[in-house]
This record gives structure tokens, sequence and C-alpha cells, in this order.
């Protein structure tokens, strides 16, 4: 049980809090998460009013918020192309836009998850609807989930993807994030969990390099 709900005074007291923390720490973006509704984080009815009562706070402490999408969400997902576009667009704000999490585009299992059920791939993000978005988003999480020995990532199509952040001008920041097979079973037992702590930065070490590859750095 959820308990009561908070009211949209009170959710922009909280966010208030999370600009000033975010500010004093020198951070710039902030992963905002809309209450959300089912799986594909549809979000709870009446965000609008709190959001747009939080933008000035936003801009005061000049925090972006930005609303993460995840796999199973996708761009073309009705909530984020309609509504959260459209309140940026009626707004005009820049302090409300996306985290895009590239979970998003991924296209098949990883080696390790196979066995996962929960995975579902029917309805992906393709690369090229990144593109809209791009002014809106200032930070995305760069989900990767194996790394090979080449510097490829095996599920999801990182050179399409950069070439149309990079070919659109966008130069906002990417977060290696992690999510394999690995990481889910470190808890099955001390084995597991000491194979996880060497495979673990190194799969991170791939994925950096995989970065700087691609950009030509």
């Amino acid at each position: 049980h959820r308990g009561k709900g908070m009211s949209d005074d009170e959710v922009v007291e909280e966010l208030k809090q999370d600009f000033r923390l975010a500010h004093l720490l020198g951070f710039k973006a902030l992963r905002t998460k809309i209450t959300c509704t089912n799986e594909i984080c549809d979000p709870e009815p009446g965000w609008q009013n709190y959001i747009e009562k939080a933008l000035p706070y936003a801009e005061k402490y000049d925090v972006r918020m930005q609303n993460e999408v995840h796999h199973p969400t996708t761009l073309h997902t009705p909530h984020i192309r309609d509504e959260y576009l459209d309140f940026i667009h009626r707004t005009k704000t820049s302090h409300f836009g996306f985290n895009i999490d590239f979970g998003t585009f991924q296209y098949k299992a990883a080696k390790g998850m196979e066995d996962m059920a929960w995975l579902n791939f029917d309805d992906i993000t393709k690369p090229e609807e990144i593109v809209d978005f791009l002014p809106y988003s200032y930070v995305c999480h760069a989900k990767f989930t194996y790394m090979n020995e080449n510097f490829e990532e095996e599920t999801i199509p990182y050179p399409e993807v950069i070439k149309l952040m990079v070919d659109n001008g966008w130069s906002g920041d990417l977060l290696s994030e992690y999510e394999g097979g690995i990481r889910f079973h470190a808890e099955e037992g001390p084995d597991k969990f000491a194979q996880a702590m060497v495979e673990i930065p190194e799969q991170v070490r791939r994925h950096q390099i995989m970065l700087r590859n691609i950009l030509g750095y």
C-alpha cells in the first residue's frame, strides 16, 4: 500500500529541496521521476500541475529536470512523444526534458540474460527517433549490457545512435551504466560476487574505449 498521495504543493516542496541540493553540489541536471501508473511509465494524471509549479524554482537554481526514458518505454510511447514534448513546447521551458536511457534501443537479450522472461524487444526505439529529443536531453544514460572483446556492445546500436547525436550537434553528457547479466547474478553466492567484481570494471573499461573509438578520440 503506497499510502496517501502527495498534494501538488507537497511535490513541489520536495522538488525544491532536490534543486537546492543539486545546486549546492554543482549539478546542472536532475533525474526527475514522475509517479508512474504502469510498466511503460505512463505518468499519473495531473503531473503537469506540479511540474509547471516547480519550473520557477528549477530556473532559480539552474537545474534541469530530466525525466528518464527507460526500457520498455520508447521514444514513441504516447506520453513521451505527445504529453512531455507538448508540455515543453507550450511552456517553452529549458528546465524540463529527457534523460534517454540507451536501453530503449536494445533489440535483443544480452549474454547471461537470455533466461530473464521480463525482457521484451517487440517494441523498441529506432535510432533516428532520438533526433527530435536531443534539444531537450542534457544527460543520457549510456546503458550497456555486454561489451565483447572487440569493444562492441552486442545489444544496442551504439554507432548509429552516437553518429546521430554528433551530426545533430548534441553536446551533453553520457553516463556509462552497466546492467549486464553478472550484475543480476552477483548475489547468488561468493563465487558469483567475486566474478562480478572482476567483470564489471572490465565491462566499464571496454564501454569507455568503445565510446572513444566511435567519437574518434
